[in-house]
């Protein structure tokens, strides 16, 4: 499988995104999300932050991005997610830009990526079958 592209995102605080290539060398789990999104609030951010904990050799993003939701702004994103104690980095998706380059069927949406940069695994949902093999998925890779 090759490379993904480089993401378009901004950050919360106006500062400049880092580039994808920043987070190569070690596993890489992209979360796309949206604020307007239930599954996203109530279940993926949550098990989101059960994953940090489980794999702490993991690297964890959030990319929010807005499909057909309302738009919300960048303090608004940063606000939201430290109310649910997110402490990796939260990014904004340029439109939909990040998530159309990465193929996210929709939020939330889950991207794996390898040490080298490479797709592993993409998951769509938040359901207990879509979490179980994100979960399946991040031990298989780290057994590699």
């Amino acid at each position: 499988m090759a490379a993904l592209p480089n993401w378009h995102i901004d950050t919360t605080d106006g500062s400049v995104a880092p580039d994808l290539e920043k987070y190569r060398g070690k596993n890489l789990l992209i979360l796309f999300y949206s604020m307007g999104c239930p599954g996203c609030l109530s279940r993926a951010i949550p098990f989101s932050l059960q994953l940090k904990r489980a794999y702490p050799d993991l690297q964890l993003v959030a990319i929010h991005t807005h499909f057909e939701r309302p738009k919300h702004s960048p303090a608004e994103i940063r606000v939201a997610a430290d109310a649910m104690n997110v402490d990796y980095p939260v990014f904004l998706d340029k439109g939909i830009e990040t998530a159309s380059l990465y193929q996210a069927e929709g939020t939330p949406h889950w991207v794996l990526l390898d040490k080298g940069g490479e797709m592993y695994k993409s998951i769509f949902g938040s359901m207990p079958n879509s979490l179980q093999r994100l979960d399946l998925s991040l031990m298989e890779l780290f057994q590699e």
